[in-house]
């Protein structure tokens, strides 16, 4: 699962109509640029589930859509973004449904990005309930894990901003522009995420087939200035020190080093980096979940405040019940 933006009214240069005469042709757009963002997913036999569509409101009007609109999932938010509750609702209405297994004992798997703000403890409880298992990508990696930001949403971007440059010579309303964004994205996404292009997505991330080489090679390190050189010297005996033990990074200059380390050795390579590659999520995983027994704790804590405030005020009531009937 995973969650891309674009802007209502968003559209592309290109060649437009004018009179032969002038040197340009002047093209109007507008300037109404409501947020919107769709949740897409899909598996690595290329099989996409349908998306759903979070305009930036209150609530849902009737006058948003087409005569005829697409059968997918449609919901409102202040930001325009997903949040808790509209991720509960696509779990609920969309990935339960539709991915069903026929046999009720099978557990699925669900992948979600390092950024896991909008999955809240319901949208985990129902999951374990369902057995689904939530695996989340490490984070600000999504550019390189993420099978659809590897395959899917460049060439659905451009696909709907070429589409929509056909309607920027038209005033419109807000409604009209809601309108024409879900026709605009309907026809894009026909044409850019297809079977094929989410089957590359998962193999470019390295998820099917598994391949942790994938990812891992695409990690840039951070710009530094370029060291000194050093005066030339005699090469002192080489030494096996501390620096040579794989450790678990921690930064993406320290990661780099250790591929580069796990490479000139050879042997034991792919068996070196799986090891180092599952020490570094176990870590990350054990700090996520120590992130979320601190909020749990804090939201128990809340609950017993509330009650203790309940009932003390349930208490007053009741002694200033006794002294008004004496």
């Amino acid at each position: 699962m995973d969650e891309h933006g674009l802007q209502e009214g968003l559209t592309k240069s290109g060649l437009v109509l004018g009179d032969a005469l002038t040197k340009r042709a002047i093209v109007t757009e507008s300037d109404y640029h409501n947020w919107v963002s769709i949740l897409e997913a899909g598996n690595a036999e290329g099989r996409r589930l349908r998306p759903t569509v979070v305009f930036t409101g209150d609530c849902l009007q009737e006058q948003w859509f087409p005569e005829r609109f697409p059968y997918w999932g449609y919901d409102v938010s202040e930001t325009g973004w997903a949040n808790q509750a509209v991720c509960l609702k696509w779990l609920r209405e969309t990935f339960l449904p539709s991915t069903k297994p026929k046999n009720p004992l099978h557990w699925r798997l669900l992948i979600v990005d390092g950024f896991a703000g909008h999955i809240s403890v319901q949208f985990r409880f129902m999951a374990l309930f369902h057995k689904v298992q939530i695996l989340y990508l490490p984070p600000h990696s999504s550019h390189v894990t993420q099978p659809f930001d590897v395959g899917v949403f460049s060439p659905a971007k451009s696909a709907f901003k070429r589409l929509a440059k056909k309607y920027a010579a038209f005033n419109a309303t807000g409604p009209i522009h809601k309108q024409r964004f879900i026709e605009i994205y309907k026809e894009a996404t026909d044409i850019a995420i297809t079977s094929r292009n989410i089957r590359a997505g998962f193999k470019g991330a390295g998820i099917w087939p598994i391949s942790l080489e994938k990812a891992l090679g695409k990690v840039v390190a951070p710009s530094n200035p370029p060291a000194e050189n050093p005066a030339p010297g005699t090469p002192q005996h080489q030494r096996i020190s501390s620096q040579t033990i794989p450790y678990t990074p921690k930064e993406g200059n320290e990661l780099i080093d250790q591929i580069r380390k796990l490479q000139s050795a050879q042997k034991g390579y792919e068996r070196d980096l799986r090891n180092l590659a599952m020490k570094t999520a176990e870590e990350l995983e054990e700090i996520r979940r120590a992130k979320e027994l601190k909020i749990e704790k804090e939201d128990r804590k809340r609950k017993r405040q509330a009650e203790k405030q309940e009932s003390r005020e349930k208490n007053d009531t009741i002694v200033v019940a006794d002294e008004s009937r004496s």
